[in-house]
């Protein structure tokens, strides 16, 4: 099978799990008709009689209310011209679209309100496994230790069982504003003596948690390299891929062709007693480590925390999903992060990294602003962006610094920005060379007024599709900057 042929597989295997009702060949005939993920899409809904607006189609949901001036004929600034615009300077070419009228304007704003979403998916959803065994009542449980006869078949040669307390992290007290770590109670564990992986920061051994009645649960045990470690590094790493889960959830809840999710980690301490017969400590008494249930199957890593995009061994190309989750993290944050290094078995993953704008939290390899700028200069939009709404991504772009050239700064004053708030000029830089989506092309009028026209609605409009979306992201940043970092997730 080509690469080709595979990746086509792939998005109709895709279709045929967001439309289980739709009959296979349909999918595929749909599919190779329309040549593209989101197109199909679009066209599968309405077979299936599902609204784009909750399917994976039409580009994204409801836009969640524009300005009362975006109602108004208001005029983008001369100079703008949209990248990959249909006609140049100076008069309308001939058999050109009409300029809009004030009627068209409203309506092609009631219209770009059903094409653009920047709030679908709601608020923090909460994560797949959060509550602590038992319940999760918040108390330590005793766990009975098992019995040396019991444990023989969990134990690997040359190894002992100790005993440690777990930390859980749950993310339901987080919400209500509560202390989020549960101490779950003392387990009995035996960890290999050999590295099963390792990486830069740290190495891999199998692990498994042994109940009082022999039996016992495969994980693996994560330690850092350096004695001299830290403890809140270890609860740091739960944290970040708590979070991360929670962007996994509002990803799902765009009903993408697959779901994804993380694995949930914990953290354990040493707490075997001293030796019987010298008196003496545990080697290993106060060594702390991160768990999480060993993951079976064909591992992969689709991006790093260094803008790399890696493709999937097993079908020989780049995977759509990874890639959009990761951009719908940048987006869904409103550009305050994105979450990276997606790596695992599937799509349930382990061993994500965040890159924040201001460099802090979510542990050693956050990168700030400069990982982010190598994850946008890195990241192509692929169908999934595209059938779930996000705006394209231009590669090249760079958060860290924007040219205040004339055009860029008549086109923050457009979107709202003042002249005190040269921290928000990035938005308009790369809002001023966002492309124009499909069946959209770029007109002028006999005075130079640059319009725009949409072929699928027949309307035209004198604001670009995708500076509602700007005026909304000027907000939203505003917003979270006067909020401050102590808001930011993970804090």
């Amino acid at each position: 099978m080509s690469q080709r042929d595979a990746a086509d597989a792939n998005a109709v295997e895709e279709l045929a799990m967001v439309f289980p009702n739709v009959d296979a060949a349909i999918i595929a005939d749909v599919y190779g008709a329309n040549g593209d993920i989101g197109s199909a899409a679009m066209a599968l809904s309405e077979i299936a009689g599902v609204s784009s607006s909750s399917s994976a189609g039409g580009g994204g949901g409801g836009f969640a209310g524009l300005p009362a001036a975006d109602r108004e004929p208001q005029r983008r600034p001369a100079t703008r011209m949209a990248a990959g615009g249909g006609a140049g300077g100076g008069r309308a070419p001939a058999g050109a679209p009409g300029a809009p009228s004030a009627e068209d304007d409203v309506a092609m704003a009631q219209l770009l309100e059903t094409q653009l979403n920047l709030d679908a998916g709601g608020g923090a959803a909460r994560s797949r496994g959060s509550q602590a065994r038992g319940g999760g009542g918040g108390g330590a449980a005793a766990v009975a230790a098992p019995s040396a006869a019991a444990m023989q078949a969990a134990i690997w040669p040359g190894c002992e069982p100790l005993r440690f307390k777990k930390w859980v992290f749950n993310t339901m007290k987080q919400e209500r504003g509560e202390r989020p770590w549960e101490l779950e109670g003392e387990i009995t564990a035996v960890i290999h003596n050999k590295n099963f992986e390792e990486g830069g920061l740290r190495f891999v051994r199998r692990m498994r948690e042994v109940e009082p009645d022999g039996s016992y649960l495969e994980y693996v045990a994560k330690f850092f390299k350096f004695e001299a470690d830290k403890r809140e590094w270890y609860f740091g790493e739960v944290e970040g891929q708590m979070e991360a889960e929670k962007f996994a959830q509002q990803f799902n809840q765009m009903k993408p062709p697959k779901k994804v999710g993380f694995v949930q980690p914990a953290v354990i301490e040493c707490v075997q007693g001293p030796d019987p017969a010298t008196g003496r400590a545990h080697k290993h008494a106060g060594r702390m480590c991160n768990i999480e249930p060993l993951m079976e199957g064909h591992y992969e890593k689709h991006n790093d925390n260094d803008g790399n995009i890696f493709m999937d061994k097993k079908v020989e190309f780049v995977r759509n999903t990874p890639q959009a989750f990761s951009h719908f993290t940048w987006e869904q944050s409103g550009n305050r992060l994105v979450v990276c290094d997606v790596q695992g078995v599937g799509d349930l993953y382990t061993d994500p990294q965040i890159h924040t704008t201001d460099g802090k939290g979510f542990g050693q390899g956050n990168m700030g602003r400069a990982g982010i700028d190598k994850y946008l200069q890195s990241h192509t939009c692929n169908d999934i962006c595209r059938m779930m709404g996000l705006r394209p991504l231009r590669p090249g772009v760079s958060i860290s610094s924007a040219a205040v050239s004339q055009e860029v700064k008549d086109y923050a004053t457009y979107l709202g920005i003042q002249p005190s708030e040269p921290d928000l000029l990035w938005i308009a830089s790369e809002g001023l060379v966002a492309p124009l989506p499909q069946g959209w092309t770029e007109h002028r009028t006999a005075d130079a007024n640059p319009y725009f026209h949409d072929s699928k609605s027949g309307k035209s409009s004198w604001q670009h599709p995708y500076d509602p979306y700007y005026r909304q992201l000027v907000t939203k940043t505003r917003a979270a900057a006067q909020i401050g970092a102590t808001n930011m997730p993970g804090k």
